[in-house]
Order: C-alpha cells, then structure tokens, then sequence
C-alpha cells in the first residue's frame, strides 16, 4: 500500500498522444473551422475507431463497439463525407 502504483511505458505514450490529438485538434477547429477541420475529424476518429476494432477484436470484445457512443461518431463521419449539406 506504501509504494506508488506502476505506470507502464505504454501508459506515457497513450497520454502524450492523447495531449497532441487535443492540441491539434483544438489548433484545426480554430483556424479552420470551415473546410479542413470536418476531414481532419473523419481521418482522426476513422482512424482510431479501427485501431480500436483490431484492439477489441483481439482481446475478444469487439460487442463493446455497438455502444451507442461508437454508432454516433460513425454516424457523424457518414454525414461528414458523404451528406454534408443533410440538416
């Protein structure tokens, strides 16, 4: 109970790309809110969505991804690249 709880390697590396993917995040939306902001969104979340399936689907809990949350983005990247001008 007295020694500190181990942070592995990985950890490190998942946080400090998890602080740059905020950063350029926030640096696209504001300086370009209109155009470039909505393909680098669909690049980004399609991106980490399959390395989330191919995580899951290893370790065998790929039915995790019928959470709601995944369906919303997938459903925000359909209308992005293809329905854009859809209310």
């Amino acid at each position: 109970m007295n020694r500190a709880p181990i942070v592995r390697f990985m950890d490190k590396i998942y946080f400090i790309v998890g602080v740059l993917l905020l950063i350029s995040t926030t640096y696209m939306l504001g300086r370009y809110p209109n155009h470039l902001y909505y393909k680098y969104h669909v690049i980004v979340v399609g991106s980490l969505i399959v390395i989330r399936l191919v995580n899951y689907k290893i370790k065998r809990w790929h039915y995790y991804l019928f959470d709601f949350c995944y369906f919303a983005n997938s459903l925000i990247m359909y209308f992005l690249m293809f329905d854009p001008k859809n209310d």
